[in-house]
């Protein structure tokens, strides 16, 4: 541990994910180290310790005012707690950062413009409560929730205890709620949610009552759509009680809910790692390409897109017309090896804690094994040879995905890398039913609920 006086002493650092699980009737606290994908449990007096050190005590201080919480510990034990946590990276000796600053609001009057011909039926289940690693909440909200249950436990710890800060160990306005083996800590057995049940949806985080719709502003209208992250969001579209995604009153922005974030789409957008646009050419094309007649496979369309946008967005669109054979395994073979050394990553980090009920788990190994799998060459041929066998659920996918502008996305770096990554989730959704006997899940959501929710998307940064 560092000695020396100095102005700011040690805090978990916002890198540091602090999440409450029970596993398997066992509580613990799980830190999440988002740079490195590491994680370490620890028990609920050291959780004690971390929240008391909020960048303002020294070592004595934290003793102390863990001390007044009920955690009562030697100052050398503490001492030598910190500097396993400094060696592994998990301490800052800084003030908090400044938060960063919210999107601008869109304009009032900027139209709103749902997916078109959706509509959308909730299958109750409770998959997507039990997929995420973080259910966000205010602090508002997690007292609401407080006092919806009162007395709702979380393994060993009560209520009082169930929202750790989500990033660090100072909250700053968001909280995350307990989770009981991978679920959140308000879900029933039965896939309901307790606070609905107990008090409406008005009970729950915004977060909950707006799942899976997002919103996006790309300078011309908002488009709402929808995350493909729960088998419902696919196989409910359209089913007898299906509901719009967007209200019939909400025609502007002016007419959104204020919990309701809207995502901005940026100026200019990469669309090579040579070639960019702007928002407005972008906006043309997407609206362009989404008015195409389906294709009969989407992940080949995309990956021959993305080959053709060396020549443009124009040429893009008439190789996606186009497509007829598939990629070589040479070209797809890079990218099935990141995914995969990802995921097992990922596998064998959740094996060594998580419960085997836990869906986490369950999912993220069957992910493993498939990508496993399709790294071998007479595999990986086969699978890019193999039609889908869902044509209308990918076909969904695709627009849903494209009209949240998701291939776009940032941190995938260009379009062309985006329409890769679009093509090689669809290819190993397509491997997965093969390596699984589990009836009740539909491979493509949970594989896109899991790469989100767990960082594994980044193997895009390993090809």
């Amino acid at each position: 541990m560092r000695s020396d006086p100095r102005e700011h002493w040690p805090r978990l650092g916002s890198h540091v994910l602090p999440r409450r699980h029970v596993i398997d009737g066992k509580s613990a606290v799980i830190l999440f180290d988002v740079r490195t994908d590491e994680v370490l449990q620890i028990g609920a007096r050291e959780w004690e310790l971390l929240a008391a050190a909020d960048g303002t005590r020294t070592i004595d201080g934290i003793v102390v005012a863990a001390a007044r919480r009920g955690a009562r510990a030697k100052v050398e034990d503490v001492q030598a707690f910190f500097a396993n946590l400094e060696q592994r990276g998990l301490l800052v000796y800084e003030p908090d950062p400044p938060r960063a600053e919210p999107e601008p609001a869109p304009p009032q009057q900027r139209p709103i413009r749902a997916l078109p011909g959706y509509r959308y039926a909730c299958d109750r289940s409770g998959r997507c409560c039990r997929m995420y690693a973080t259910v966000l909440a205010t602090t508002e909200e997690a007292e609401r929730a407080r006092s919806v249950l009162p007395r709702r436990t979380f393994g060993t710890a009560s209520g009082s205890d169930a929202f750790l800060p989500v990033r660090g160990s100072v909250s700053a306005g968001a909280v995350a709620v307990a989770s009981c083996n991978g679920a959140c800590g308000y879900l029933d057995d039965d896939g309901a949610c307790s606070l609905h049940r107990e008090a409406g949806p008005h009970s729950k985080p915004a977060g909950c009552r707006l799942f899976p719709v997002t919103f996006i502003d790309d300078g011309e209208s908002i488009h709402a759509s929808v995350k493909c992250e729960c088998a419902c969001v696919l196989v409910g579209a359209g089913v007898d009680g299906a509901e719009p995604l967007v209200a019939p009153e909400i025609e502007t922005a002016a007419d959104l809910p204020e919990i309701v974030v809207v995502d901005r789409l940026r100026e200019t957008l990469a669309i090579t790692s040579s070639r960019s646009a702007s928002r407005a050419e972008v906006v043309a094309f997407t609206k362009r390409w989404l008015e195409l007649p389906d294709v009969e496979d989407v992940a080949r369309a995309a990956w021959a897109m993305a080959d053709a946008l060396d020549r443009g967005l124009g040429a893009g669109l008439e190789a996606w017309m186009s497509a007829a054979t598939a990629p070589s395994v040479e070209a797809v073979a890079p990218w099935i090896a990141s995914l995969a050394a990802r995921v097992a990553t990922r596998a064998r980090v959740d094996a060594r804690w998580r419960s085997t009920r836990d869906r986490v788990r369950t999912v993220g190994g069957w992910i493993a094994l498939t990508t496993a799998a399709c790294r071998a060459p007479d595999m990986l041929a086969a699978l890019l040879e193999m039609p889908p066998e869902t044509p209308e659920l990918e076909a969904l996918f695709f627009r849903a995905t494209t009209w949240a502008y998701d291939p776009f996305d940032e941190d995938l770096g260009s379009l062309q890398r985006g329409l890769r990554d679009l093509s090689l989730r669809l290819w190993v959704a397509r491997a997965m039913p093969g390596l699984t006997t589990d009836e009740d899940e539909e491979p493509l959501t949970a594989l896109q609920a899991w790469l989100r929710a767990y960082g594994a998307w980044r193997y895009v940064d390993d090809v």
